[in-house]
């Protein structure tokens, strides 16, 4: 359902599958948890035969698993073990080089702990077939720091890899149990959502690239090689979404909407966070340094995909997939776009991408931000 003169933004979504951007989309648009735009169209996968795109279509959210569902639980079970974001990698995750042990849970929170962007597990194994989650995990444990915490943010799975395995250890639970007890049971998520979607579901998800490494197309499987490796639960990537769900839990991060909880055109959550978790993660923590990051989140800065007219305390994260968040809280608007861009290649879509995201949120801020 929309509301409003939401035609340029048909246009832009319609040229981008025209395109070849991507073969199908999700989106949605939300104002002060209000749905004020909606969009489900292209094609989930177009191998063996077309199949469309449905609302409730699962994602391959690839790297907003670092904020909805990484940095989240970090957050969340901070509070109740009172650990500080001060603490070394090491007091909670045994088997590092000294390194890597010493690097404050912050600096990786933030992607200022100098860790390589990927670990590239999969170089680790003669083939896909040989893949073993143990071997994987011992080879990421021996990663070691190549530049120096806290100069610089280098944006880094490698680190939300480590903080994965780090609250693993923490817990006892595997990061897929914790997801389902921590957010999606208290945020009232589908079934649907979680890590590693059992095999039933697999053929409701948009397929991403074909992967020659594992001489077939992805669907209902990570992307993420490094994940893929690590069983495809991990604190990089893995997490598997429809769009509604989605939403739902970036609200975490907003503020209390007045909209009308009767209908069923509204989003809402709990307070998953304190006050000050939530701030942690919406308010820079890289000041004076060359990007602007919060706990999980990105903020606006020249560099990021909400484009140059969305206000300095939006903040948002994006997917190698395809997929993004963006948020701004002052003026209560919540933008999701899942898509599976990769489906096309990742090489020829990165660029055509990049413009698409841009435009879009351009033309959303200039809708629904007064």
């Amino acid at each position: 359902m929309q509301t409003g003169d939401t035609s340029s933004l048909d246009l832009l979504v319609d040229a981008a599958l025209r395109d070849r951007i991507f073969p199908g989309i999700a989106a949605g648009i939300w104002k002060r948890g209000q749905l004020c735009y909606a969009r489900c169209s292209g094609f989930r996968t177009l191998e063996p035969e077309p199949e469309m795109m449905k609302s409730d279509t699962l994602f391959d959210l690839a790297s907003l698993t670092k904020p909805l569902s990484t940095a989240l639980l970090l957050m969340k079970i901070r509070e109740r073990e009172g650990f500080a974001l001060s603490d070394t990698l090491g007091e909670f995750l045994p088997g590092l080089c000294r390194e890597t042990a010493g690097l404050s849970l912050l600096s990786l929170l933030t992607h200022t702990a100098g860790l390589a962007d990927a670990p590239k597990l999969q170089h680790g194994f003669p083939d896909s077939d040989r893949v073993d989650p143990l071997a994987a995990r011992k080879l990421l444990l021996r990663t070691a720091p190549t530049r120096p915490a806290g100069k610089e943010v280098l944006y880094s799975c490698t680190g939300y890899l480590l903080l994965g395995l780090a609250l693993e250890s923490l817990c006892g639970r595997s990061l897929k149990e914790l997801f389902a007890e921590e957010i999606a049971e208290p945020l009232g998520l589908s079934a649907r959502a979680g890590f590693a979607p059992a095999a039933a579901l697999r053929g409701e998800a948009a397929a991403t690239e074909f992967c020659p490494w594992r001489a077939r197309r992805m669907q209902g499987q990570v992307h993420d090689e490094s994940s893929y490796c690590m069983g495809g639960i991990a604190g990089n990537a893995g997490l598997f979404a429809p769009i509604e769900d989605v939403a739902k839990i970036a609200s975490v991060f907003m503020p209390a909407a007045s909209a009308d909880r009767s209908s069923a055109r509204t989003i809402s959550a709990p307070a998953l966070l304190s006050a000050e978790s939530v701030s942690l993660m919406t308010h820079s923590q890289t000041e004076g340094l060359n990007r602007r990051r919060a706990v999980g989140w990105a903020l606006h800065d020249a560099e990021t995909f909400d484009g140059p007219d969305w206000p300095d305390d939006a903040f948002g994260h994006t997917g190698f997939t395809g997929t993004s968040v963006f948020a701004a809280p002052r003026q209560g608007l919540l933008c999701v776009v899942l898509t599976n861009r990769v489906y096309f290649g990742r090489g020829p879509t990165t660029e055509p991408m990049g413009a698409f995201r841009r435009a879009f949120h351009s033309a959303a801020i200039k809708l629904f931000g007064s």
